[in-house]
């Protein structure tokens, strides 16, 4: 299953980062920076190890992505939730990366939402025994404490 937490943090600061311009910007940058990661980690789990290694391999690259979104985020003080939402869209729909972390974003959705439409209520074990349950269970009273 696609793992998000790379991705939110990725797409975190890409959607936080200044315009694009004639030269490319640091926006723009961060946003390349999020599509390739994504790309190389979108078909494997959290718990795979390349997983880490692709977070170690943009390290640095990450973190001046996340100043550059500091300084992003600065500009639009004092707006509203949705008021800087849109404002950061708009910055973002002047890059071309932006495009592809949707299509990837809605692949992962789509990819997410077969899984669990394909997960029937018989697949789950649901078969409880309650005594092995209780004996699992170190129940003390009060009472047992104190003696």
């Amino acid at each position: 299953m696609l793992k998000k937490s790379l991705f939110i943090g990725a797409a975190a600061i890409a959607l936080a980062l200044t315009s694009c311009g004639e030269k490319k910007s640091a926006i723009c940058e961060c946003l390349d920076l999020t599509v390739q990661m994504m790309e190389e980690s979108k078909d494997l789990d959290f718990n795979d190890p390349k997983v880490q290694e692709i977070r170690e391999k943009y390290k640095a690259d990450e973190e001046r992505c996340e100043k550059v979104m500091e300084e992003f985020q600065a500009q639009f003080d004092g707006l509203s939730d949705e008021e800087m939402q849109a404002k950061q869209v708009e910055e973002f729909e002047k890059c071309p990366s932006y495009a592809r972390i949707q299509e990837i974003m809605d692949e992962q959705m789509k990819a997410f939402e077969e899984a669990m439409g394909n997960m029937e209520l018989e697949d789950m074990d649901m078969d409880f025994d309650m005594e092995e349950m209780d004996a699992d269970i170190d129940v003390t009273t009060d009472e047992e404490v104190t003696e």
